[in-house]
């Protein structure tokens, strides 16, 4: 509350015991030298959740401390630029661990193949005393990261993959493609670095899909499932059916 003699005041009005009452107040202050940002923001993040409600994500942070939580977070972390340059996830969001959401949610593809959001608990829990192959889904983690951010050359931030429920997709239809995604029976055509701006092409056709005013059959269905903009194992699967298909009629 404001001091009652003192609230609206400027500091130079107030009288001088309380100026140099001020002055004398202690504060306590941690210097991160040197700290990279990934860092910065896993701390603020860590402050962040004991002033607000936690959301999933920060509960499963404060529930959870090892193998498959440790390496969504890095993971997560490792990508900051890639995550806020591409205009997929704000500053803000990223202090609320958005990005360890979605890096968990990706892994659990790596793992089982696609799944509904609601299923990350379960992973959390089967897989924190032990994880097992976790540097290869690492590497398959980083290379679909990679050629997703390579094949499309900047222009992922102005694409409609720059939400995070169509990121999903395009992250489980290319990984399916190079490296092949579990339980997806789709036809796979692994693809080269020259035939990326094939690839791109291809998924820069979902803009004007979304723009039909009467899409038909294959891309009905498919601008149905996004304005559900729901996270459910079936819809989940059509839309990544969906870009699978698209990429391989351009290859």
């Amino acid at each position: 509350a404001h001091s009652t003699d003192y609230g609206g005041k400027f500091y130079s009005e107030l009288p001088e015991e309380v100026q140099t009452g001020i002055l004398k107040y202690e504060l306590s202050v941690d210097l991160l030298l040197d700290a990279p940002d990934k860092e910065v923001l896993d701390i603020f993040a860590r402050l962040n959740s004991y002033a607000v409600k936690l959301n999933p994500q920060e509960l499963r942070n404060a529930s959870f401390f090892g193998e498959f939580k440790t390496l969504a977070y890095s993971l997560g972390l490792e990508y900051i630029s890639f995550w806020t340059e591409n205009r997929i996830f704000t500053d803000a969001q990223v202090l609320r661990m958005d990005e360890a959401e979605l890096a968990s949610d990706l892994l659990v593809a790596l793992l089982d193949g696609i799944k509904s959001r609601r299923a990350i608990d379960a992973y959390y829990k089967i897989h924190d005393a032990e994880l097992k192959e976790k540097a290869k889904l690492a590497q398959n983690f980083r290379r679909t990261m990679d050629a997703i951010g390579a094949l499309s050359a900047g222009s992922l931030a102005d694409s409609p993959f720059k939400s995070p429920v169509l990121f999903y997709s395009l992250f489980c239809a290319i990984h399916h493609h190079l490296h092949g995604l579990p339980h997806l029976t789709l036809a796979r055509r692994p693809f080269k670095e020259t035939q990326y701006p094939k690839v791109w092409n291809a998924l820069e056709s979902v803009d004007a899909i979304m723009e039909k005013e009467d899409p038909e059959g294959a891309e009905a269905a498919f601008v149905d499932s996004l304005k559900r903009h729901t996270t459910d194992e079936p819809v989940r699967l059509a839309r990544t059916e969906f870009l699978v298909k698209l990429i391989a009629k351009k290859l």
